[in-house]
């Protein structure tokens, strides 16, 4: 099956969750890929048009923001694709041999969860593989603009390199801590394993 949408008749695919446990009609959460050229796809759950969760971005690979899914897995039941062409941009799975002897079923929860189950064929039971979000660094924007989100840590949220949080008005926001220009001694910071909120940016820092 395809997640994703149909450039030509613009028509879109995408998951939606039921009402409640025992209410079948559409609910108020989607599960919805960002299909944009020029940007990097990646899937947010949506509660109406609000985001909540973001898994992404994509990396040709990977999504960065799904666990236990390493690049590095070793003869993974399932592969991930995302195709772009004049026509479509979608998102899809398939069995990476033609004799695998698993299903696997992706459900959005009635409370905004992504839930992955996978069926062996030797068994009647569906067993949870993944669920998203795990923490609380997956809700979206939690830190605010410039903040970093680490769930290892207390309090959750910290600055980027060259922020300092401020309070002004009773709310707390990172903020440059020195004035750059772009001069002498001032570059890019490389961040790793991070998923960037909004809108991509680039951070200046004073090199060392």
């Amino acid at each position: 099956m395809k997640l994703g949408k149909n450039i030509i008749t613009g028509r879109e695919t995408f998951l939606t969750s039921w009402r409640s446990e025992d209410d079948p009609s559409p609910g108020e959460h989607t599960l919805r890929f960002l299909m944009v050229k020029g940007k990097y796809q990646q899937f947010y759950i949506r509660r109406s048009s609000a985001i909540e969760t973001r898994i992404g971005p994509y990396n040709g690979i990977s999504f960065s923001g799904r666990p236990l899914i390493t690049p590095d897995a070793i003869n993974p039941v399932y592969v991930s694709y995302i195709v772009v062409n004049q026509n479509e941009m979608y998102f899809t799975t398939l069995s990476s041999n033609d004799t695998t002897t698993v299903s696997s079923r992706t459900v959005v929860t009635p409370g905004g969860k992504l839930e992955i189950f996978q069926q062996k064929f030797a068994n009647q039971y569906w067993i949870k593989s993944i669920t998203l979000p795990v923490d609380y660094c997956d809700n979206y924007k939690v830190c605010g603009p410039y903040g970093s989100c680490n769930a290892a840590t207390t309090p959750y949220c910290g600055c980027l390199k060259g922020f300092e949080r401020k309070t002004s008005d009773d709310t707390s926001v990172c903020r440059q801590s020195i004035a750059l220009d772009c001069g002498p001694g001032e570059g890019f910071e490389k961040l790793l394993s991070m998923k960037f909120g909004g809108n991509y940016c680039k951070l200046k820092f004073n090199a060392e």
